[in-house]
């Protein structure tokens, strides 16, 4: 068994917060010694005498949160004790960023969910990462059909494209950097409107692609800067020209839904008295929801391995409709016939599908008994833990 310390961060997103609290107590049920460590309440100096104390094996970071001391040195160069990050986000938004600083350094080391993540830090030259395609799942509530009085869900906001495009316009960037990155978003437009999928390969692979030709970019290190810029505006436009389609495809079709999200969600779907659109809530509400819901909707284009709403969603006897995730499927091949998979070329069908399954007892319970089943062999908090501690293991022992 394991002595160690999990970072409570200061990031708006309480999935990140309830997160480090819940591996601590899940660690201590299987028996290990696990501390948490909220940055919100102990400084750097306070943390030091802790590490004394505790004499922790290795801590754990849940995105790259750190502390810094004299000359920016982060806090695994200082107290020499190795440093696990559990990144939930793109590396890009992340890599040379805070624990991210010097990503090869031999004391940290960076665990992904998002097998293209992989390639994501190679690209950057950083080889010091590993893949965990599991996310455990908690808490588990057990609702039958009966008694499940939302009808279909959807957690997440929609922003209008047109005021991501404004947004690039107002930055000060030299003009042909933002002309490229207008002229990249419209591709990519182009193609999802006139393919109807969902894209086929990574975000990144495409602007990495097109800053290269487009404005002719040789220098590795010149390319990674245009590719960290260039990616929160591309990925905010796709994850919303996404989440619009589909969005409005189900509502015309009449199906019954709940969206907590915020922004430009309301103005989106005014106009369908079948859907109501409420403000987003706490992390720990979602849960709940979930599980007294018939149906969760998942839209992460950009997600090809898993997202928390999968797991979330099956240990709660719910049925999930997420989007085409190859990898996902490649892992857990049971998840075709536990779920209800889209892509943007049969939108309608699938909700005119949806529609009946939720009026459908046994045809519903057949398909949530499945999901149920898979979530309890496969999304369980020891077999996260495993993998972390034989990753620590392998790269430290």
């Amino acid at each position: 068994m394991y002595k160690f310390m999990v970072f409570k961060g200061r990031s708006q997103y309480n999935v990140l917060s309830l997160g480090s609290e819940g591996i601590v107590s899940g660690a201590q049920e299987l028996g290990h010694t696990a501390l948490t460590i909220d940055m919100n309440l102990i400084d750097s100096q306070h943390y030091l005498s802790i590490v004394d104390d505790f004499k922790p094996d290795f801590t754990i970071g849940l995105n790259p949160t750190c502390y810094y001391y004299e000359d920016k040195m982060l806090h695994y160069n200082k107290t020499k004790v190795p440093h696990l990050i559990l990144l939930g986000d793109s590396p890009h938004y992340h890599v040379y960023n805070r624990s991210l600083d010097n990503p090869n350094d031999a004391l940290v080391h960076s665990i992904v969910f998002e097998k293209p993540y992989i390639q994501d830090f190679l690209d950057y030259g950083v080889q010091n990462v590993s893949f965990k395609k599991l996310i455990s799942s908690a808490p588990s509530y057990k609702i039958n059909f009966e008694n499940k009085i939302y009808p279909l869900v959807f957690f997440g906001t929609y922003i209008e494209e047109q005021k991501i495009l404004f947004e690039i316009e107002n930055l000060s960037l030299d003009k042909q950097f933002k002309k490229t990155l207008v002229e990249l978003i419209s591709e990519i437009h182009y193609f999802i409107e006139t393919n109807l999928t969902i894209l086929p390969d990574r975000l990144s692979t495409y602007i990495r692609e097109y800053v290269k030709i487009s404005l002719s970019i040789n220098n590795k290190e010149i390319e990674n800067k245009l590719v960290k810029l260039y990616f929160p505006f591309v990925d905010k436009y796709y994850n919303s020209l996404i989440r619009r389609k589909v969005l409005t495809s189900f509502a015309e079709v009449g199906i019954p839904m709940i969206v907590f999200g915020s922004n430009d969600t309301e103005k989106l779907l005014a106009k369908y008295p079948n859907v109501k659109v409420k403000q987003p809530v706490h992390y720990i509400e979602h849960f709940s929801i979930i599980a007294h819901s018939k149906i969760n909707l998942n839209i992460t284009p950009t997600k090809f391995s898993m997202h928390e709403r999968i797991p979330n969603t099956l240990m709660n006897s719910t049925l999930l409709c997420t989007n085409l995730m190859p990898n996902l499927f490649e892992n857990y091949p049971e998840i075709l016939d536990s779920s209800i998979i889209y892509n943007l070329d049969n939108l309608q069908e699938t909700a005119q599908l949806l529609k009946e399954i939720m009026e459908n007892k046994s045809m519903y319970n057949e398909i949530v008994f499945r999901g149920l089943d898979l979530a309890k062999r496969e999304f369980t908090f020891e077999k996260e833990m495993d993998f972390i501690i034989k990753t620590f293991e392998g790269k430290y022992k």
